[in-house]
């Protein structure tokens, strides 16, 4: 067994990063430690919000960010709460150079995708450097 950590400086800038509605990306260091040994590897996030555009909304990370497919996190934000109407999002299509994500919406009679600009698209990835 061994025990993973890592050091994400920028967790309590992450709602921040939402706000700002541009794309961020910075480095993070990983330690992992094995009976043996203790191994560093260097490792890459990417945060960034759009609105939604019926379709799907594509993220396209930096050239060269990540060596793999990178971890996502997808989340939706909206305007205003109703009791009657959910919202999910899906990750439609993901490689090391982008991710696409659809929005679906739900009521009690009807299940179907979001209108456009109807919520805003949050998207975070760590992944391994390139």
């Amino acid at each position: 067994m061994f025990l993973v950590r890592i050091y994400i400086m920028f967790f309590s800038f992450l709602s921040i990063v939402f706000l700002i509605k541009a794309d961020l990306s910075g480095p993070i260091t990983s330690q992992i430690i094995d009976p043996g040994s203790v191994q560093y590897s260097a490792a890459y996030w990417y945060s960034e919000s759009k609105s939604y555009v019926n379709g799907g909304v594509t993220f396209t990370f930096p050239t060269n960010l990540f060596l793999q497919t990178p971890t996502v996190v997808a989340s939706i934000s909206i305007g205003s709460y109703s009791i009657f109407t959910t919202y999910s999002c899906v990750i439609t299509s993901i490689s090391s150079n982008s991710v696409t994500v659809r929005v679906n919406t739900g009521t009690l009679l009807t299940i179907g995708e979001a209108p456009t600009n109807s919520c805003t698209v949050n998207v975070w990835a760590i992944g391994t450097a390139n």
